[in-house]
């Protein structure tokens, strides 16, 4: 069922459910296992992408200090800023900008 999203298997799903759920330690204990912090869901929704859209600032920190390609579009062309700004996470907008997030145009 699953595609190319889960090559290294659990541990990158269990990072997803980690950043979408704001558990910060689990994020960092798992980026030190190893799991791929640019890692896509079917959807093209990244660990930072989850963070960001549930607002949870801490976990967005520990996800840019894993080396998050912040820039990252999902299938539909979004990036975890989008994600942010559309929540009205500011604190979580300005933190993705200073690491380098781009300003687009969706569509």
């Amino acid at each position: 069922m699953s595609t190319g999203a889960h090559v290294s298997g659990d541990i990158n799903e269990s990072l997803m459910d980690a950043a979408g759920n704001g558990h910060t330690e689990t994020v960092k204990a798992l980026l030190s296992k190893g799991a791929d912090v640019n890692a896509k869901r079917n959807d093209g929704l990244t660990s930072l992408m989850l963070a960001s859209l549930y607002g949870h600032t801490e976990t967005v920190k520990a996800i840019l200090a894993g080396g998050a390609d912040v820039n990252a579009k999902s299938n539909d062309g979004l990036t975890a800023l989008m994600f942010a700004a559309q929540e009205g996470h500011k604190e979580i907008v300005q933190l993705l900008k200073d690491a380098g997030a781009e300003e687009q145009s969706s569509k």
